[in-house]
């Protein structure tokens, strides 16, 4: 037995194949036939999960997370220059972004087409600063040009690792320059900086702030 669901299923072809798969008797079949169907687009911007590699939270033991060019592992950042420290952008948990799913699914109201979901907003330096005090050291920190980035010249002394099991090392290393350039000039211009529109469907929820998640996911590693 196979089943099946079948979107548009109030038109007459579907009712045609309807009425054939049911006369097997054989099949468990589902008809999505809602005249108005709604949709949220979840964006929580960056997850601060992604600060803990090489370590996972233990909330999220499926998600897993590579270097970004905010690598609290080996105390470094990559910032754009000039005043890169003062973009911003939003911090949300995954833990976060799973309870507001959750609570969407059993929401009664019209969900907002655009659904942002915001934790922590902090600009880059902010960020830095949290990683020295959770680190408990200084940062080195590296600037990078808008033109080189733009032109795909990577200057600095490292890269961002994409240690995934999604790509091989090969592919790792052919994306690590375009992942830095895309994530560096996306923060600039405000990519990662969402809205809050669950936060105000959902004025009970308390959502996790940066450095205390941070904090905890460090506490006792190396």
């Amino acid at each position: 037995m196979v089943a099946i669901a079948i979107a548009g299923a109030s038109g007459s072809v579907a009712q045609e194949v309807i009425d054939g798969l049911v006369a097997t008797g054989k099949h468990e079949i589902l008809l999505l036939s809602r005249n108005r169907l709604s949709y949220t687009l979840f964006q929580p911007g960056l997850f601060p999960n992604y600060f803990l590699y090489p370590h996972k939270h233990p909330s999220s033991p499926h998600f897993t997370p590579f270097e970004t060019h905010i690598d609290f592992a080996n105390c470094r950042a990559l910032v754009l220059s000039p005043d890169g420290e003062n973009d911003k952008l939003t911090l949300t948990t995954l833990e976060d972004l799973v309870q507001v799913v959750v609570r969407a699914v059993d929401y009664d109201g019209e969900w907002p087409s655009i659904g942002g979901i915001k934790g922590t907003e902090i600009s880059i330096g902010e960020l830095i600063k949290i990683g020295e005090r959770v680190r408990g050291r200084p940062f080195d920190v590296e600037y990078l040009q808008i033109s080189d980035l733009e032109a795909g010249n990577i200057t600095s002394s490292w890269l961002p690792v994409i240690d995934h099991p999604a790509f091989t090392p090969e592919q790792a290393r052919a994306l690590a320059e375009k992942l830095l350039s895309g994530m560096v000039l996306g923060i600039h211009a405000g990519a990662l900086k969402v809205s809050d529109e669950w936060n105000q469907l959902l004025p009970d929820m308390q959502f996790t702030q940066a450095e205390a998640f941070l904090k905890q996911g460090w506490e006792g590693k190396a």
